[in-house]
């Protein structure tokens, strides 16, 4: 009889728990990254990496977000049923993040090479696209400070004698 007892609390207490765990949160269900365009009267849009433009008609999360023309932002978000005239999403944006946009160093001879600084880091991963190439990497930093990357172009090839 106890092991019945212990049985069926646990069922209810695994049922009550379930029941109250039903999405009740407001919840971003979708990610992407995008480049922010501003339009008259401080409104903006984004466009997506796959040059689809998306509108955010509600902003009421993300009132403070100040975007600038061509800033790179991961945006999170959830698709609205509604269309608006002139892009191919409507979307309720829960948050813009600006990320970093790198510059390209082309080095070509073996001084460069050896003038480049050396930081362990970490690779996450990458995606290209016709104009962007996103690259996922993580560094060891003891503050909260902004770091700067490179990307290196080595066209320098080296005879050996």
């Amino acid at each position: 009889m106890k092991r019945f007892g212990f049985i069926t609390f646990a069922v209810l207490t695994a049922v009550f728990f379930s029941s109250c765990n039903d999405s009740d949160g407001d919840y971003a269900s979708s990610w992407a990254f995008a480049s922010a365009e501003t339009l008259n009267s401080n409104d903006y849009y984004f466009v997506l990496d796959d040059n689809k433009t998306v509108y955010p008609s509600d902003k009421s999360r993300v009132a403070g977000y100040k975007p600038e023309d061509d800033q790179r932002v991961i945006i999170f978000f959830n698709l609205l049923k509604t269309g608006v005239e002139g892009y191919d999403y409507n979307i309720a944006l829960y948050d813009a993040r600006n990320i970093y946009t790198g510059e390209t160093k082309i080095v070509t001879t073996q001084e460069e090479v050896e003038e480049l600084p050396d930081a362990q880091t970490s690779y996450f991963g990458s995606s290209m696209n016709a104009n962007w190439l996103n690259v996922g990497i993580g560094f060891n930093a003891s503050d909260l400070s902004k770091h700067k990357f490179l990307l290196v172009r080595n066209d320098f090839t080296q005879i050996d004698p």
